[in-house]
């Protein structure tokens, strides 16, 4: 992310940045967007019961982007402390 106030880079996830924090939500929504797409290409070639796993799985990485960005909601720049608006793919 870049701060719009003072342009400073920094990542949507850094005060949650400790052993065991979360990912930042756009890891997540692009991560369950692969998922979905191999599911699709599987549907595409016939295949009957594995896309609607992959599905399943996507579906449950996007819910887990929505966790994510309801957690880095409230994030604001390390530098001048200036609050910036996290959007779920950001990263």
């Amino acid at each position: 992310m870049k701060c719009p106030n003072c342009q400073k880079s920094f990542d949507a996830n850094w005060q949650l940045d400790h052993q065991g924090g979360q990912e930042a939500p756009g890891t997540f929504l692009v991560i369950g967007f692969a998922v979905a797409g191999a599911g699709i290409g599987l549907h595409y070639f016939g295949i009957s019961i594995w896309p609607w796993v992959l599905y399943g799985i996507a579906g449950f990485i996007l819910l887990q982007a929505m966790v994510a960005w309801m957690d880095c909601s409230g994030t604001y720049c390390p530098e001048c402390k200036f609050k910036v608006r996290v959007w779920p793919w950001s990263k």
